[in-house]
């Protein structure tokens, strides 16, 4: 329970891993590792958690310290790819945008994509990494478009806020930009809160989002738009909502579906809260007709999903653009 101490309300949490003697082992240092293992593997679903020792956790940290050490050299030998789910206007229904989605297929392994590639990339260390390698593609793809003919539309590359927390990132990201003889206002900043929901709570992100502030900043004053995605669900609290330096808002409709109602109550008040800030607000994870026409009576700009298309591969990408344009 909380307590008080010097006039502060306190809260303790504690993440417990557990080994049995002798069961686990017989030796002081062979419980220790026991208990570490579980310990970490405790950690992963958040605060106040706790796991007993198996055998098989040990064998599943193995195979995810070899996917790790996998990905990072998959990065350096630029083995990952891009792929593209467009992002047209809710009442027109205008191309206007696309997400970059990272995408990583391991020899003998399930694809990695979207959000689970991100925390992959983060639990290894190897975030902004990701981050570079995504702009990096993503910014070679905008000029050989425009080597085409092609006019680009707003891309927005997903990168995990932590990602960002790193003051040299921003002029490495934009040493790629000019680079590619492009300006920042190209790209939108996609920041997705993927930690465990366990890990998660609004005054948590809220905190993580207002401290990441002053270098959000500068990226909005290199000329990048920054995104915040899964409003509502990746329980941002509404202060640090309005204090961070956005572009756009966007909501997932899929998550929000069990919990808003037959009229999209929710919705329309997420939409309205971000026209209220002056932002955009696109909707993603829009699946049938019925959800389109929600958003459309709520006022929102843009929408993502599988009622139009699901993320598609570079060649198919650019001909869904060049038949968009001899339109």
């Amino acid at each position: 329970r909380p307590f008080t101490l010097a006039g502060q309300t306190i809260a303790l949490h504690a993440t417990a891993g557990l080994a049995v003697f002798p069961h686990d082992g017989d030796q002081t240092a062979s419980l220790r590792r026991a208990a570490e293992v579980a310990w970490h593997q405790a950690r992963s679903r958040g605060r106040s958690a706790y796991q007993f020792y198996a055998r098989e956790l040990e064998n599943r940290a193995v195979r995810r310290l070899a996917l790790e050490a996998r990905l990072r050299q998959a990065l350096v030998d630029d083995e990952l790819q891009l792929a593209f789910e467009p992002r047209p206007e809710v009442r027109s229904g205008a191309l206007c945008g696309a997400e970059a989605v990272p995408l990583w297929v391991p020899e003998a392994e399930p694809p990695w994509q979207g959000a689970e590639l991100l925390l992959l990339a983060e639990e290894s260390g190897l975030g902004e990494a990701l981050a570079h390698w995504a702009v990096k593609r993503a910014c070679r793809h905008l000029r050989q478009w425009r080597e085409l003919g092609l006019a680009a539309p707003q891309l927005s590359v997903p990168i995990l806020p932590a990602s960002l927390r790193h003051d040299r990132l921003v002029q490495t990201l934009l040493r790629e930009v000019h680079g590619n003889g492009l300006q920042p206002q190209a790209l939108t900043l996609l920041l997705r809160p993927v930690a465990p929901l366990a890990a998660q709570t609004p005054q948590r992100l809220g905190r993580e989002l207002c401290s990441a502030m002053p270098r959000l900043q500068a990226y909005t004053d290199a000329g990048f738009r920054l995104a915040l995605d899964g409003v509502a669900t990746s329980a941002c609290s509404l202060s640090a909502l309005a204090q961070l330096p956005l572009t756009e808002l966007r909501l997932d409709c899929q998550a929000l579906s069990p919990i808003d109602d037959e009229g999209g109550t929710l919705r329309s008040a997420i939409v309205a809260l971000g026209h209220r800030l002056q932002l955009r607000v696109a909707a993603c994870g829009v699946a049938d007709e019925a959800e389109l026409e929600r958003l459309r009576g709520a006022g929102c700009d843009e929408f993502q999903g599988a009622l139009l298309s699901a993320p598609l591969d570079h060649d198919t990408w650019v001909e869904v653009l060049a038949r968009t344009q001899s339109v």
